[in-house]
């Protein structure tokens, strides 16, 4: 399993001391802009189901670390990735997979259990624009 050097991972670390403040506009103020981010039903390639989120960008679906940490690298790929509110219901592969830093030390697991599964090709902005917002 690789351990990618990945910024928003970093910006984990950082602990509440360097928790992040996103400054933007009220749900109601937001209706105009596209959406960034959908929900993600994950198979792991051992049969489990999880869940996630889908980053702005496309390329990167947020997970709990527990969630990914025992697939070894040869088996990733085997890994789906389902987007069901989205339009056209998307799936794609996993092509990597990176632990917080932390998550791999198991008296810190706990507390740091995040990752990152890289999708193999990124779902586009449009897929996701029918997802409705939540309130």
């Amino acid at each position: 399993m690789r351990h990618g050097q990945i910024a928003f991972l970093i910006l984990l670390s950082l602990g509440p001391a360097g928790a992040i403040v996103i400054d933007g506009p009220s749900p109601e103020d937001a209706s105009h802009l596209p959406p960034t981010a959908a929900v993600a039903r994950i198979h792991t390639p051992f049969g489990l189901t999880a869940s996630g989120t889908l980053l702005p960008g496309g390329r990167y679906v947020l997970t709990a670390a527990h969630v990914v940490s025992p697939v070894p690298e040869d088996r990733i790929s085997y890994g789906l990735i389902e987007f069901p509110s989205c339009a056209g219901k998307p799936r794609c592969r996993w092509k990597s997979v990176y632990l917080h830093p932390k998550a791999a030390d198991h008296r810190l697991s706990r507390i740091w259990d995040a990752a990152l599964i890289e999708l193999d090709s990124p779902i586009s902005p449009d897929v996701i624009a029918g997802v409705p917002p939540t309130t």
